[in-house]
């Protein structure tokens, strides 16, 4: 897939997924949401899990 056709994916307007589509999904959500957005260590991750339950 070309740079082009990525960009009308992560557009607003764009049918289906999108980034920001997404991010309103889960800004909606009364539960907690657990994110990942950085590269981390197993172990880092798995505490992160355990302290939020």
């Amino acid at each position: 897939m070309t740079r082009f056709a990525w960009r009308r994916i992560n557009t607003v307007d764009a049918p289906g997924r999108s980034r920001a589509r997404h991010e309103a999904w889960l800004a909606s959500r009364l539960c907690c949401v657990l994110r990942f957005d950085e590269d981390q260590a197993i172990d880092a991750r798995v505490e992160q899990i355990v302290e939020l339950i």
